[in-house]
């Protein structure tokens, strides 16, 4: 499901990714230099979870994390929550950051791709479907778990259509 992205959107989605990287920045190496590549990999998360957000007509998270959020990153009105993952090319795989199935806390996953002026909402993947079906794989930084893109289902079969 394609979701355009407006400039104005995406102004606020950048401010939003420097409050969230800097401090994290800081944090981790003293006296450092602001980090284009964090910054950068903020900006595109954060934009794929306003994404699935606006596609869902629920509000998205825009609390300032110091320390990072805890995995979930929106809550559906029925208390159900989503782990968004952004990947940049079209194709990739729903990867943790590890071999950890500990890390797959939410209910639902939602995987989105890059698409011109917006977001690809690939399709949902609930966390029990996500362990039967996720392998170990090695993209060169050591071990995650991965489901690849054909175990989701669109985000309009299980949510409907937006309005």
């Amino acid at each position: 499901m394609y979701i355009p992205i407006t400039d104005p959107e995406m102004r606020a989605i950048r401010l939003l990714a420097r409050g969230r990287c800097e401090p994290k920045e800081r944090r981790h190496v003293p006296g450092h230099t602001f980090n284009k590549g964090a910054l950068e990999a903020h900006i595109e998360g954060m934009k794929a979870e306003y994404a699935v957000a606006k596609a869902l007509n629920i509000l998205p998270d825009i609390a300032l994390y110091l320390h990072g959020d805890d995995k979930c990153d929106l809550r559906l009105t029925d208390g159900r929550t989503l782990q968004v993952k952004y990947r940049d090319r079209r194709g990739w795989d729903y990867a943790l950051t590890t071999d950890d199935p500990a890390e797959f806390v939410a209910d639902i996953g939602v995987l989105c791709w890059p698409i011109k002026d917006g977001v690809d909402i690939v399709g949902c993947i609930s966390r029990d479907k996500f362990l039967k079906v996720a392998q170990v794989v090695d993209y060169g930084h050591g071990k995650r778990l991965a489901a690849s893109p054909k175990h989701f289902t669109p985000i309009e079969v299980i949510f409907g259509r937006p309005e």
